[in-house]
């Protein structure tokens, strides 16, 4: 798993893209504090390790709700 140096505090976790590698998974708004994310990602894809990138999560409450709003008025059959 590739790791940012000195963002450890970040880590959520780990994730799966699919079929990929097991990869970590990080706060994205704590990493934007210290880093930008295009340059890492262009750092990334220029050593051929794009397949083993981190994931980025913005965890945001109000989109948990207007999901849940949605649901109330929709109507699910398993």
């Amino acid at each position: 798993m590739l790791s940012i140096d000195g963002l450890e505090y970040a880590i959520l976790g780990t994730g799966h893209r699919g079929e990929g590698p097991e990869v970590l998974v990080y706060d994205g708004y704590k990493v934007e504090e210290i880093c930008s994310l295009e340059e890492y990602r262009e750092e990334l894809e220029g050593a051929g390790l794009l397949h083993m990138a981190p994931i980025f999560v913005y965890l945001d409450d109000t989109v948990r709700d207007e999901i849940g709003r949605s649901r109330k008025q929709e109507r699910t059959i398993h």
